[in-house]
């Protein structure tokens, strides 16, 4: 059985394109419109804590896939959120990288926004809060399993 995935795409404010893409549970015509709800959930989290916003989503078929360029400058691909999750084995591993991070969501003197699964930055908007929830809810490992974000930070170059 082939794993099946969401993808997300967003473009920087130099038109250059970055992607993500998570394992999801097995897409059927039973969990399509299921699916189709929690990614768009995750899609509009994933926008409140990036500068960008995801031009793409899909799962097997389309779900969204409009080419957007941000007007913000520090909206750049290299500027991202590195995801550290755990599955439901205990297994900890880096899952994913969000470019066009939204820099302004940082306190505390900290890189991180989730330390340990705990959000861990001033989050008034509960951005941070939304995502980690949608994320969770959404992301499987390779071989299916759950997956929970443990921590969160900043990366990237030329920042």
């Amino acid at each position: 059985m082939a794993q099946d995935f969401a993808g997300f795409t967003w473009y920087d404010y130099d038109g250059e394109k970055s992607t993500m893409q998570i394992n999801t549970v097995e897409i059927t015509e039973l969990t399509l419109a299921a699916q189709a709800i929690a990614i768009g959930t995750l899609r509009t989290a994933l926008n409140d804590i990036t500068l960008s916003v995801v031009s793409r989503a899909s799962v097997t078929d389309h779900l969204f896939d409009t080419k957007t360029v941000p007007t913000d400058p520090f909206a750049q691909r290299e500027t991202k959120w590195v995801i550290v999750a755990q599955d439901t084995l205990g297994n900890v591993f880096k899952a994913n990288e969000i470019p066009t991070a939204d820099l302004s969501l940082l306190t505390l003197g900290s890189k991180y926004i989730i330390k340990g699964g705990v959000v861990v930055t001033i989050d008034p908007d509960n951005f941070v809060f939304d995502f980690q929830t949608a994320y969770n809810a959404v992301a499987k490992s390779k071989t299916g399993l759950d997956l929970t974000i443990v921590d969160m930070y900043q990366v990237g170059r030329n920042t």
